[in-house]
């Protein structure tokens, strides 16, 4: 995108954002409806899109049919997977802060938590399915193994247009 176009589309957010900022936490509430939805939507798109694709199951099979169970005998892949979440859950750290606050004195904080972390999980693992399934398209495409395929970012399902 040329940098004119950046800057409108970054003005445009700003002007969205101090629209659903103006009137609160009420207005604030009914957009996370969209904003949780909508990714959710996309996904099943990119997985529906990815399901039709040639050579798909393959993929999805590399995902999830080819399991080293010995793998998990070793440190640094839980150290990797525990970064991982505290990566795709610290970004949303300040907002579960504002969260507990409008909550009640008796919440169940402890099951709140638990909740957002599996939901984090199941999310990712389903958009996994979604990934793989495009990379086995592209790889029967480019005549390399979805091993040695070196896709990663927003890219990797984009390419397979």
């Amino acid at each position: 995108l040329s940098p004119v176009c950046l800057g409108s589309l970054r003005r445009a957010a700003k002007f969205v954002i101090a629209l659903v900022i103006w009137k609160g936490i009420s207005r604030t509430s009914k957009v996370v409806y969209i904003t949780m939805i909508l990714p959710l939507i996309t996904i099943v798109i990119l997985l529906i899109r990815g399901a039709t694709l040639e050579n798909s199951l393959n993929g999805v099979r590399a995902y999830i049919g080819n399991w080293d169970m010995s793998v998990l005998s070793q440190g640094p892949v839980w150290t990797e997977a525990v970064g991982q979440i505290f990566f795709s859950i610290g970004i949303t750290f300040g907002i579960m802060t504002a969260y507990s606050s409008y909550n009640s004195r008796h919440q169940d904080a402890v099951q709140d938590s638990i909740i957002i972390a599996l939901m984090n999980s199941g999310v990712s693992f389903f958009a996994g399915f979604a990934v793989f399934s495009t990379l086995g398209f592209i790889s029967i495409k480019s005549g390399i193994a979805i091993e040695d395929l070196k896709f990663s970012g927003t890219s990797l399902v984009l390419l397979a247009r």
